[in-house]
């Protein structure tokens, strides 16, 4: 028969295995009666014992990682009795010695590695482990000193000293057959010097894994040799007895009961919470979460459940996609025409609304196309990120309407920050809606922190810690397991201590082994049945590890180079787990455990080969796995991968990709090509110095090139955010000078546009006017539309600038048609409220707040804040210009809650001096407190708005001294020098307040001041102008009634309520 310890083939008679000394014999489960490695029945009972102990894996050549105890154990005095002892009576003494030796390694699971000299090296967690090697090795210890008292057939009394290591070491076949490597292989055999007579010295590391079981003392550190740095050793006194480290438990029955009410309140209410499940590893989360799931379905909700996975998770497998898909009523294993046709049901039913479904084909990995994918393209990072972290929560509200829903979301603790975003609102979406939202988390590394708690307004989030499990409660799990009379149980509970994991682990373990074989911590137990494990199965689960913890069966095919592969040994033996998407590891820690065992070589190989699958499939995990395998093509992967993922807008995404391929390799223009893309990801996320840094590597690093011009024009812009213009201006010059010699008129184009832009804010009107001619000239002699778009841009805002607003409107309106024609959106939408200024000097009011409306929808569509805000602004203008109060105070709200969000003091002045004039003009005292609260803040930055401010408070203030003090100051401001509009709308609230007073010369200065403004008549002005002298006229008492009437007639037909008053006044009196 075959010894199942070292495989040795012994006759029917032996007992022991001549090989290693290991009983060959089995317990009856039952009476405990000895029988056979070969008996079929029970010699003592007659019950059927079942199938022999599987055979061991064979230890594969290439070896594995694996924790190892390492004992050795030395006679002492040696060299003294070989010089009193004839040289066969020493032969015989030390044969004795191994054999008795041997015999204790052996009953204590340990394997005899080598006999050297007079002493013995044994192994314990190889090529077998059992989990609790390390309790092993010191007990075999403890009784080879007690067993020694006579050792051979001379009687001399002897005594061994014998020095324990554990620690990693690389197992497998070598040269001289199976053997271990590794420094806890040195450490225990210098440990052996530092025990006397019948001691036991061990390592730290040893005296750490066994805790509160050893009963030891500490010796003085010291230098040993061969080993770095001074070491802590342990002298073992004994163990205690089991159980003496149990600790009290707490039982799931009053988790249950918890549970089970809030399905019961959230059925009942309408509302619902969430609810944390926080544990270590293996505590029993997941079972709780089982039952509950379980619970709730049998409730009558709707379950949708997902996992948040650490690696392996590829396109549309993650949680968000599968709560997607689990939502639509689709599994994570529906192919895109299932996905498809799922998303159209759910267009049809309301789950999804037309203005989502770009973001949920995207989560979904679904093709786009069309205006709703420009609109989705033209998004910025932060909207779209806060979209799809909306959607989840959008399609469960809607989802919750027709009945309760129960969300489920595993490992929580593994998850990025996108991801947390989403439970953030789905959070949210609990507080109204009968929506339970149960997760699990780790302690340690638990991203539920309080950052996180603070994005919540209405949500009520309860944490349930779980403790141990109580003795009962071990004990019901244990009765599921194997036979509750079976007298294992009860050592297995105490050792388990209350963790369910272990526990289970733990029992299915020993059930094809020993009761002796009691693991103390997850990696041991997996390893124990994985030695236990057929080569075949044992190689096959070693494979898998390598891709994560789910992966697809015909990507482990492909691994492992067959047609399919069998895991039904593996399902069975509760390693592995069926999944809608393929296969699962039982748990983590299994997985990470069978990983640990996998050499370097062996894991770079089937990283290698994963890489190869994923090729063409996943440009991400393709990276990931070359990465792992150390190969040298990681980082062109990487970049690839990172261009994807920009291209997808998943700036996050993007930025992670690039950073880690740029700490791979040394070629510098891939390194350059990473941080390039790194810049533009990060400037995407608005984390300018990121980007200028990026941006800066990229450009050291790429050879001359559109690359390298690009990134230089992506730290340029990085440089004008940060107000560092002299460094940007400096740096287009340069790369104006390579674009030029390498003939590039797009990026030619770019500079000069990028130079007007630059010299805009120094008020060099007339360069920036000559800088974005020349970008129009080159984009149009090029063929760029989005040039051409960006130039006509610039030169709508330098003619504005200017005072030319013909020409400005021209541009802005040459602008926008062409990016509406090429799908650029966000150039569009920048320049669209601008546009709309057009129809609004043309006095065609209606018209420029319905394309207002119309540049705010699509801003708030694209997530432009900027654009939303000033699109806001001219809402209000074109509001209060018709009179429509509310209307402009809504618009002047909206306005400021927007320019605090984006801190921009300069436009919060600007909203608040709207707010201040739709409701001084209404009547309420308050508006002239919020202008005098709006120039306070204009102050800032004066030449921006300050004036214009001014004169609305001339204009609105019931206070002659105020008024007088205003207009002085804002006329100073103008004849300093001030940006273009401030001379327009200063002029006209000037006109307002002299009209107040009652002062028709300065009604007339400010009007021939307000006729000056602009090169470029436009009716707005000429009106304005000309109601101006009409009214003076009047009073100066001779005034025209008929110019009057004509006046208050035109006005009335273009819907300007704003002038109307001041007509309507002096008809009455004329």
């Amino acid at each position: 028969m075959e010894c199942p310890r070292c495989r040795t083939e012994n006759p029917a008679s032996h007992r022991f295995c001549s090989g290693c000394g290991q009983k060959l014999a089995r317990a009856c489960p039952d009476c405990q009666f000895e029988n056979s490695l070969a008996a079929g029945f029970c010699g003592g009972c007659g019950r059927a014992l079942g199938a022999p102990t599987p055979k061991p894996a064979e230890p594969v050549s290439e070896g594995e990682r694996r924790p190892v105890t390492v004992l050795f154990a030395d006679l002492v005095g040696f060299t003294e009795l070989s010089s009193r002892l004839d040289a066969e009576d020493l032969k015989a003494h030390v044969d004795s010695f191994y054999a008795r030796t041997d015999r204790v390694i052996a009953d204590y699971g340990g394997t005899v590695d080598k006999h050297i000299g007079d002493a013995v090296m044994a192994l314990f967690g190889a090529p077998v482990a059992h989990g609790d090697d390390s309790e092993r090795a010191v007990r075999a210890a403890l009784e080879i000193h007690a067993g020694l008292a006579e050792v051979g057939p001379s009687g001399p009394v002897q005594a061994v000293h014998i020095g324990i290591a554990a620690g990693e070491v690389v197992a497998g076949g070598f040269a001289r057959g199976y053997t271990v490597l590794g420094e806890s292989v040195n450490l225990a055999s210098r440990l052996v010097g530092l025990a006397g007579a019948g001691d036991t010295v061990i390592s730290d590391a040893l005296r750490q894994a066994l805790g509160s079981r050893l009963v030891a003392t500490p010796l003085p550190a010291q230098a040993l040799k061969g080993i770095d740095g001074p070491v802590r050793a342990w002298r073992v006194t004994g163990l205690a007895p089991p159980g003496r480290d149990a600790t009290p438990f707490v039982g799931r029955v009053h988790d249950r009961h918890l549970l089970a009410g809030m399905i019961s309140a959230t059925r009942a209410s309408g509302r619902g919470r969430m609810m944390v499940l926080r544990g270590e590893a293996g505590i029993g989360k997941s079972r709780l979460l089982d039952e509950t799931v379980a619970e709730a379905a049998r409730a009558g909700f709707a379950v949708h459940r997902a996992f948040v996975l650490d690696f392996g998770a590829g396109k549309g497998q993650d949680a968000i996609p599968a709560l997607a898909l689990s939502l639509l009523g689709l599994g994570a294993e529906g192919d895109r025409p299932a996905r498809v046709a799922a998303l159209e049901a759910a267009l049809v039913r309301g789950l999804v609304e037309a203005d989502e479904q770009a973001l949920l084909e995207e989560i979904l990995d679904l093709p786009s196309s069309g205006e709703r994918w420009l609109i989705y393209a033209a998004m910025d990072n932060a909207t779209r990120l806060a979209r799809k972290q909306g959607l989840l929560a959008a399609m469960a509200r809607r989802a919750a309407a027709e009945g309760p829903l129960l969300i489920a979301i595993e490992d929580l603790h593994w998850a990025e920050p996108a991801m947390l975003g989403s439970v953030a609102a789905l959070a949210e979406a609990t507080a109204h809606n009968p929506i339970l939202l149960l997760a699990t988390t780790r302690p340690e590394g638990d991203p539920l922190d309080q950052a996180w708690q603070a994005r919540l307004i209405e949500a009520e989030v309860n944490r349930l810690d779980l403790a141990p499990l109580r003795p009962a409660d071990s004990a019901a799990l244990a009765a599921s397991l194997i036979s509750a009379g079976d007298a294992r149980i009860a050592a297995c509970i105490t050792r388990a201590q209350g963790n369910p994991l272990f526990l289970e682990q733990l029992l299915r373990h020993t059930a094809a082994d020993s009761a002796d074989s009691v693991p103390v911590s997850v990696q041991s137990v997996v390893l124990g049945r994985l030695d236990r494990l057929p080569p075949e199965e044992k190689a096959l689960l070693q494979a898998a590890s390598a891709l994560g913890q789910r992966f697809a069966p015909e990507l482990l095919a492909h691994l492992l180079e067959r047609r399919q592969v069998e895991v039904t040994g593996l399902i069975e033996a509760h390693l592995l787990k069926p999944n809608a998407a393929g296969l699962v590891f039982a748990h983590a820690l299994i997985r990470d455990g069978v990983y640990g065992s996998l050499l370097k070589a062996r894991r770079r190989a089937l990283h290698r080969k994963a890489a190869d699958w994923f090729h063409g499939r996943d440009a991400g995990l393709e990276a990931e796995h070359l990465d792992r395998a150390d190969d040298p093509g990681a980082p062109a992967a990487y970049l690839v991968a990172a261009r994807e993922a920009l291209a997808q807008f998943q700036l996050g995404r993007a930025d992670t990709l690039a950073r880690r391929g740029g700490t791979l390799g040394d070629e510098p223009a891939t390194k350059g090509a990473l941080a390039a893309v790194q810049g533009e990801a990060a400037q995407g996320l608005g984390e300018t110095l990121a980007a200028l840094q990026a941006f800066g590597i990229a450009s050291a690093s790429l050879p001359p090139g559109p690359e390298r011009l690009a990134a230089m024009l992506g730290q340029a812009n990085a440089l004008s955010v940060l107000d560092r213009l002299e460094e940007a201006l400096a740096l287009l010059d340069q790369a104006q000078a390579e674009a030029q010699r390498l003939k590039l008129p797009v990026l030619l184009a770019r500079i000069h546009g990028l130079r007007g832009n630059f010299v805009f804010p120094r008020g060099e009107v007339a360069r920036c006017l000559a800088e974005h001619s020349r970008a129009l000239e080159l984009a149009v002699e090029a063929g760029a539309p989005e040039e051409e778009a960006r130039a006509h841009g610039g030169l709508g805002d330098a003619y504005y600038m200017s005072g030319d607003m013909a020409s400005s409107i021209r541009h802005y309106e040459r602008c926008v048609r062409v990016a509406a024609a090429q799908g650029y959106r966000r150039i569009e939408v920048a320049n669209r409220s601008m546009y709309s200024l057009g129809s609004m000097f043309d006095l065609d009011f209606p018209g420029a707040l319905r394309e207002a409306d119309a540049a705010v929808k699509l801003a708030i569509q694209v997530g432009h804040r900027r654009a939303e805000m000033i699109a806001e602004h001219m809402r209000y203008w074109n509001s209060i210009e018709m009179g429509e109060l509310e209307g402009a105070r809504k618009a002047a709200l909206r306005a400021i809650a927007i320019s605090r969000q984006l801190n921009a003091r300069r436009f919060e002045a600007e909203g608040l001096m709207f707010l201040g004039e739709s409701l001084a003009t209404a009547g309420d005292p308050k508006g002239v407190v919020w202008l005098r609260e709006a120039n306070v803040i204009a102050r800032e930055t004066p030449s921006y708005m300050l004036p214009s401010g001014l004169g609305l408070l001339a204009m609105l203030t019931p206070d002659p001294d105020e008024r007088e003090a205003a207009l002085q100051e804002g006329e100073a401001l103008l004849a300093a020098g001030t940006i273009w509009h401030n001379r327009v709308f200063f002029n006209r609230y000037a006109i307002e307040a002299a009209w107040r007073s009652g002062n028709a010369a300065r009604m007339l200065r400010y009007a021939e001041a307000l006729g000056q403004v602009t090169r470029e008549p436009t009716r707005y002005l000429d009106f304005l102008v000309r109601r101006a002298r009409a009214l003076a006229a009047h009073l100066e008492g001779n005034g025209d009634r008929g110019a009057l009437a004509a006046l208050r007639d035109e006005a009335a037909s273009r819907h300007w309520q704003a002038v109307l008053p001041e007509l309507e006044t002096a008809l009455a009196r004329a």
